[in-house]
């Protein structure tokens, strides 16, 4: 059997992800509320998901435009003021040689470059994140030996770990769009790391893709799990799923909902051989993920004894 904290750790690996939509900062945590909330069990119109997606079509190269000649700036003009600077604490360290490697190979590193954070700035949203991650744990293994009355106020701490989280990401970044662009980058972190699974799987069957279509996968199985209603089953809203009974049965019909709508969403940016290979490379792991589900119901099952 597996320790309890283990389980927890199965199935809220991710913990941090939340999916927000790109609204206002200040909506922010009501925001995270509503999406944490189970989805009804409604038929998705898979139909309506995939025309929602643009075809991907090839950019014609542009005719190069004569270069106009530069006009002298007003002598008066007061230049703009330079934008503030992230909010770090001045106690935090500058990371070492092998810690800058660890963040280059991070998932968070493309948006550390779209927003042109420094090492140091990657290093602390990174322990930010940890820090939130280890607190919803720790939260989580709580709720798993919890008495099903004492679950709702679990739950209400998750919620609340999450929304001071990303309040403390948003008073770092500074400014409003970065923390919208964070919370957009932040929301498709599931997406990301079942990607990166699959980019082995995708190797072994000659498929593998080049940087531009792995971001659009990404994306576009984001767009098929929010589409469809489904959850995020390495979230916070997984373990609520679970305490409500029929967890097994709830993955199995948004799974097959996801991939109903991957069919018509994935033949718009990628190739026959290569969507092929990618709802297999997907399917592989259906078996991995029903099986740590199974694993959790057991263990609270268990705990709630």
């Amino acid at each position: 059997m597996k320790p309890q904290h283990t389980i927890a750790f199965v199935v809220v690996a991710v913990l941090a992800t939340v999916v927000i939509e790109e609204t206002r900062i200040s909506k922010m945590r009501a925001e995270i509320i509503r999406l944490q909330a189970i989805p009804p069990d409604t038929p998705s119109d898979i139909e309506a998901i995939v025309n929602r997606s643009p075809e991907i079509t090839e950019m014609a190269p542009e005719t190069p435009k004569p270069t106009p000649e530069p006009e002298p700036a007003p002598e008066a003009e007061t230049p703009e003021l330079a934008p503030a600077g992230r909010k770090i604490p001045i106690d935090f360290p500058e990371p070492d040689k092998e810690t800058v490697a660890k963040l280059a190979l991070s998932s968070y590193s493309d948006f550390a470059l779209d927003a042109g954070l420094t090492n140091r700035e990657l290093a602390y949203l990174t322990s930010l994140l940890e820090h939130r991650t280890n607190t919803l744990q720790d939260t989580a293994a709580k709720w798993m030996t919890s008495t099903p009355s004492e679950r709702a106020g679990l739950e209400d701490t998750m919620t609340l770990i999450v929304a001071k989280s990303d309040d403390e990401i948003a008073s770092f970044l500074g400014n409003d769009a970065d923390a919208k662009a964070f919370s957009r980058y932040h929301s498709m972190q599931p997406e990301r790391e079942m990607v990166a699974t699959m980019a082995s799987a995708l190797d072994d069957l000659g498929a593998t893709l080049e940087m531009a279509k792995e971001k659009q996968l990404v994306e576009t199985l984001h767009q098929a799990r929010v589409g469809t209603g489904s959850i995020d089953w390495n979230s916070p809203a997984a373990l609520k799923a679970i305490g409500q009974g029929g967890a097994l049965e709830r993955f199995e019909k948004e799974w097959k909902a996801q991939s109903d709508a991957l069919v018509g969403l994935l033949p718009k940016f990628l190739a026959e051989t290569e969507t092929a290979a990618v709802i297999q490379s997907r399917e592989a792991m259906k078996e991995n993920i029903a099986a740590a589900i199974a694993s959790a119901v057991e263990a609270i099952n268990r705990g709630s004894e």
